[in-house]
């Protein structure tokens, strides 16, 4: 018996799956780093801010909802740590929820930017959350996710 394995039993990532790997990990740490940027904003500077655009808002409402969503930006970006690692081990189930919870969530981010509440940086985040969903479901990267476990 040979001590190296064949190539059946121990395939070769594709480059496109350690590529969208990293592409995630760096989305996922942006979102933690923005989302803790929004929970823990400051609450007098903004509500100044605020309040010299329209005298009008309800500013308060406004703080809880920019800390919420940092909240949940948190969580999206743990998750999105927690599954990446399984879709590089190569399950499909988790590359499926992955790509569902990336696109979903972009969208969400690219909403909440344009009505004010997420920062700019974020639609970079949705747009490389995209972008590893994408190289995830190039034909290079099928034969990872169709083998026997």
């Amino acid at each position: 018996m040979s001590s190296s394995a064949s190539p059946l039993e121990s395939p070769q990532r594709p480059n496109v799956v350690t590529a969208a790997y990293w592409v995630w990990i760096v989305a996922a740490a942006a979102l933690v780093f923005f989302g803790v940027m929004a929970l823990f904003i400051a609450g007098d500077a903004t509500r100044e801010s605020m309040l010299d655009k329209n005298p009008d808002a309800d500013v308060d409402a406004a703080l809880t909802l920019i800390r919420g969503f940092g909240g949940i930006t948190i969580v999206v970006g743990l998750v999105i740590a927690a599954l990446v690692g399984q879709v590089r081990k190569g399950k499909a189930r988790m590359r499926r929820a992955l790509a569902v919870l990336s696109v979903v969530f972009a969208f969400m981010l690219v909403v909440t930017t344009t009505i004010g509440i997420a920062y700019f940086p974020l639609v970079i985040v949705a747009v490389a959350m995209l972008v590893a969903t994408f190289l995830v479901y190039r034909p290079a990267a099928a034969p990872w996710f169709h083998r026997v476990q």
